[in-house]
C-alpha cells in the first residue's frame, strides 16, 4: 500500500486542489468532467524537493513514475496537474491516474478506535484485481494499493516519495 514518505519534509504542499478537482469526479464514471490540464498552487518553498510521487491529498504521479506505471498498465486514464508556485514561480508536471476503486478490504482489518485511520490493512484476496495500481475506501479515506512487481520497478528506477506499507 502506498503511503506519504515522511523522510522527505520539503515535498510540495497544494494549497487549492479541492477548490480545482471535484474530488468526486477522480473516478473512472466522471473523470471526463476534470480538465485535461490543471494549474494547482503549492505552498511557496524555496527548498521544495519534487517527489516522484505525492499522495496528500491525492495520488499524484511524476512524468517518470507515470510512464513506469504506463509499462504495466498502459490505458490508464490520467489527467495532467501542474503544480505552482505563485512566489518563486517555480512549477512540475504531474499526472493524476484515475484508478478503479475496489471494495476488498477484509474485516480482519485493524483500524484506530474511532475506525478513522487503517492501522494494519487485510483484503480478502478474491476480490482484489489484477490491478498494478487500484484503490480502496474506508470511511472518508482512499487508500492506494500497488502490486509487487510494479513497486519494485519503481524502487529500481529511483522513484522518491514512495513509501511502501505492507498489507496481508
Amino acid at each position: 500500500m502506498l503511503d506519504k514518505d515522511n523522510v522527505i519534509s520539503d515535498a510540495p504542499v497544494l494549497m487549492d486542489f479541492y477548490n480545482k478537482v471535484n474530488i468526486r469526479h477522480i473516478d473512472l464514471n466522471y473523470s471526463s468532467q476534470i480538465p485535461e490540464r490543471t494549474v494547482i498552487l503549492y505552498k511557496s518553498n524555496k527548498d521544495v524537493f519534487f517527489t516522484d510521487i505525492l499522495v496528500n491529498p491525492v495520488l499524484l504521479l511524476s512524468e517518470s513514475s507515470n510512464e513506469i506505471v504506463n509499462v504495466y498498465n498502459p490505458y490508464l486514464e490520467s489527467k495532467r496537474i501542474i503544480i505552482l508556485d505563485p512566489y518563486y514561480g517555480v512549477s512540475k508536471s504531474y499526472f493524476l491516474p484515475i484508478l478503479h476503486k475496489i471494495e476488498c478490504l477484509s474485516p480482519n482489518s485493524m483500524f484506530n478506535t474511532a475506525k478513522t485511520v487503517l492501522l494494519k490493512a487485510v483484503f480478502i484476496r478474491n476480490q482484489i484485481p489484477d490491478k498494478p495500481l487500484f484503490q480502496t475506501k474506508f470511511s472518508q479515506n482512499i487508500y492506494t494499493i500497488i502490486r509487487e512487481d510494479l513497486a519494485e520497478s519503481m524502487l529500481c528506477n529511483n522513484c522518491t516519495g514512495l513509501n511502501l506499507i505492507e498489507i496481508e
